[in-house]
């Protein structure tokens, strides 16, 4: 009969060390999931976060290409009107250069004179006379 008590003194005592090593592993587990836990309560607020950015941004490109498009019919109505008003020019000074060249080959004088240099003296006169 003393054998049988240290039998079950080390079924108990085993029995109590493998309950002791579970209830370290469960408090281990435990802490890994609270820890776990905030890492993704913190992850989905910086994801929260992120979505409200997001739709802000989306909401400010919007935005934006609507202006844009406003903008470009806008610009279209003034580059056309630039491009009517540069072709205008360009076609007086085509026609004034062909005027020239009409006056150029009917008087071959009036191509020498415009050739001709302006002498110094008249230069300052022209210069000068704006500055009173």
């Amino acid at each position: 009969m003393a054998r049988i008590i240290p039998i079950w003194a080390y079924i108990i005592l085993a029995a109590l060390l493998a309950i002791g090593i579970q209830q370290w592993r469960v408090s281990h587990y435990k802490a890994r999931v609270e820890s776990l836990q905030s890492v993704a309560n913190t992850l989905h607020e910086a994801n929260v976060a992120n979505q409200a950015t997001i739709k802000a941004l989306q909401a400010a490109n919007d935005k934006w290409a609507r202006e844009s498009a406003a903008n470009l019919a806008n610009a279209k109505i003034y580059t056309d009107a630039a491009m009517a008003f540069a072709k205008k020019q360009q076609a007086e000074a085509d026609a004034a250069k062909a005027k020239l060249r009409a006056i150029y080959e009917r008087q071959p004088d009036a191509k020498a004179w415009a050739d001709a240099r302006v002498p110094d003296s008249v230069v300052r006169v022209l210069t000068s006379a704006g500055q009173d």
